[in-house]
């Protein structure tokens, strides 16, 4: 939003992003990170439904380290901070 003038107005930047935005395989990783979002925010509505709150805050702040586990048993490496 914030750099909309910069794109608008600038022919490079106009250039390069219409350039990426005709790009297939960018609409496709815009559409699957998007229903992805949608997906995580219906779970996360739906789950305050049977939780507190408060237990959900706690759910969603631990996510990261479950993310970091399962990188760890998948990829076996450590990530970096």
């Amino acid at each position: 939003v914030f750099l909309s003038p910069l794109v608008l107005f600038s022919p490079h930047y106009r250039q390069k992003h219409t350039e990426l935005l005709a790009s297939p395989s960018v609409w496709h990783g815009v559409v699957v990170v998007g229903a992805f979002n949608s997906l995580q925010v219906m779970l996360n509505n739906w789950s305050l439904m049977y939780i507190e709150l408060s237990m959900n805050q706690v759910l969603r702040a631990f996510t990261p380290v479950i993310v970091a586990l399962v990188a760890v048993c998948i990829e076996f490496k450590v990530p970096s901070r």
